[in-house]
């Protein structure tokens, strides 16, 4: 849990690029090269610039790039889409239903994040 007060807000980048991956329109393809740039953060976004400029091809470099699954980042992406994409709908439906039928100003004290 994270504490947000007005002067300071903390967003974390990867819960939003995963929610952002779920929730767009998109092939199969696409969205598995965004969580693998996910995954590979600016290190491999940087290795790949290396690549082609040391005079890989670009499909060469691109077949060269490598995660494994023990890569922080990439477990991190999955655990966050297997939690929005099924745990956070099922902890919180209920309120989202809730909200349609109370005013704006109550809703308010039945969040527990």
């Amino acid at each position: 849990m994270r504490y947000i007060d007005s002067n300071n807000m903390n967003l974390d980048l990867t819960a939003f690029k995963v929610v952002s991956l779920l929730m767009s329109p998109g092939k199969l393809e696409e969205k598995v090269a965004y969580l693998f740039d996910i995954a590979m953060g600016q290190n491999g976004k940087q290795s790949f610039k290396n690549k082609l400029s040391n005079g890989m091809t670009e499909l060469d470099a691109m077949n060269s790039l490598e995660i494994d699954w023990k890569n922080f980042r990439l477990q991190d992406a999955i655990r966050k889409m297997i939690y929005y994409s099924v745990i956070f709908p099922k902890k919180y439906g209920d309120l989202f239903l809730m909200l349609g039928s109370t005013p704006q100003n109550n809703y308010k004290d039945s969040i527990d994040i």
